[in-house]
């Protein structure tokens, strides 16, 4: 289920996919429940200024000047939600095994 916005508010920077059908939106306060800070995860990055690589990932690789794939820790995702530069960051989730 995603959060409720008010009109005009920015669409949050830190998005999860839930393991059920909706999708539960983070806040860009960076108080990312779920995420464990010592984990690895692959993301997708957005940033705001071409090439820029914020610290604390591993680029895996580039779609483009302004997004890449990475992967980071729960807690530099955290701290990616509160820079400037990155406009969003989406955390993938692993797909079920098909039988």
């Amino acid at each position: 289920m995603s959060q409720k916005r008010s009109k005009g508010e920015p669409p949050p920077k830190l998005s999860l996919e839930s393991a059920g059908d909706g999708k539960m939106d983070l806040p860009v306060s960076g108080q990312a429940r779920g995420l464990d800070d010592h984990r690895r995860y692959v993301v997708a990055i957005k940033v705001a200024r071409p090439g820029y690589e914020p610290p604390g990932i591993t680029v895996r690789a580039r779609a483009g000047a302004s997004v890449l794939t990475a992967e980071a820790s729960g807690a530099a995702l955290k701290e990616l939600a509160e820079d400037p530069l990155v406009v969003s960051i989406s955390v993938s989730r692993p797909l079920p095994l098909i039988k």
